[in-house]
């Protein structure tokens, strides 16, 4: 069976293949290529979306069909076996459907960030803690979701950028986002 769990041409909004990942960032029309380094490299257009793949074209008008059932990025009228990238992983989220993230830390140690379903209370487990800080969620937009603890730290979850950052009173923190789920939002 091809594609990924829970996403679709008409939900993808995240790609990654070895070399690098594709970007939504900003519906419905423009994605991003990174380099494996995080450098946009290249900058699409959408132009369509079907069950299973998006098209997108560059500024010189060559497209690129980004296909979540073979896991490919191949050319148009090309075969999944010649695929310019092959995905590794794809997620269909935004800010406004995010319910679970992972992020690692600059020691390579994985953090997890879970919200307790129908409330906007979230659990925080931080790298090398066991027990969870309890956070709550006070904002959302189309890009990420606002926690704070009741003190001083909040937290912000941001899909776009592709982060965890953590704000204290004398401090900011920016950590990578490695994993997230969730549902694609809808008006």
């Amino acid at each position: 069976m091809g594609g990924f769990a829970g996403v679709t041409g008409l939900t993808v909004t995240l790609i990654f293949f070895a070399s690098g990942s594709f970007h939504m960032i900003g519906e419905p029309s423009t994605w991003v290529r990174k380099d494996s380094s995080g450098r946009i490299v290249a900058t699409y257009t959408e132009y369509d979306r079907d069950d299973w793949s998006v098209y997108v074209h560059d500024q010189n008008n060559a497209r690129m069909v980004l296909d979540t059932w073979t896991r490919t990025v191949r050319y148009p009228n090309s075969n999944a076996e010649d695929a310019i990238f092959t995905m590794t992983k794809a997620f269909s989220i935004t800010g406004y459907g995010l319910t679970y993230a992972i992020y690692k830390d600059f020691a390579e140690r994985e953090g997890k960030i879970i919200q307790v379903w129908g409330e906007k209370k979230w659990q925080w487990t931080r790298p090398g803690e066991k027990n969870p800080v309890i956070m709550t969620e006070y904002k959302r937009d189309q890009w990420s979701v606002y926690l704070k603890d009741g003190g001083s730290r909040t937290l912000q979850i941001d899909y776009h950028t592709k982060q965890v950052i953590l704000r204290g009173s004398d401090y900011i923190a920016k950590y990578d986002l490695t994993g997230a789920k969730g549902y694609r939002y809808r008006d």
